[in-house]
């Protein structure tokens, strides 16, 4: 079990890393299709807004598990993955603030045009 633990978190932090410029990209894709999605066409569509939501709301869920799982390994197995949580924090940081502003957007959007995918 300790060796699938270590593993799953390093899978984790390296799933982070690979997408450390892929994130946050999407993520500002995402709010300017949310802002203004008449100009992009079928990236405006309804369908199309639902997945970047889904995208920017994975993106937390890689940050909570992968955290959880490096904190959880850090205390009880290695504390050398200590320092890889702090570098887990600052890859997503970025993509992190990028889809919370993109979910309170298509919250506000939604709650103010009553829209109902």
């Amino acid at each position: 079990m300790r060796e699938f633990l270590i593993w799953a978190a390093d899978m984790a932090f390296q799933t982070a890393y690979a997408l450390v410029y892929v994130l946050p990209l999407v993520c500002a894709v995402g709010i300017a299709v949310h802002v203004w999605p008449r100009r992009f066409g079928v990236l405006g569509s309804s369908a199309s807004r639902t997945g970047f939501a889904i995208v920017m709301a994975a993106v937390w869920l890689l940050a909570v598990v992968g955290g959880g799982l490096l904190f959880y390994v850090s205390q009880n197995y290695s504390r050398e993955h200590g320092f890889v949580l702090i570098a887990l924090i600052a890859y997503m940081a970025p993509s992190l603030i990028l889809s919370l502003i993109g979910l309170i957007l298509r919250y506000k959007t939604r709650a103010r045009s009553g829209e109902d995918d």
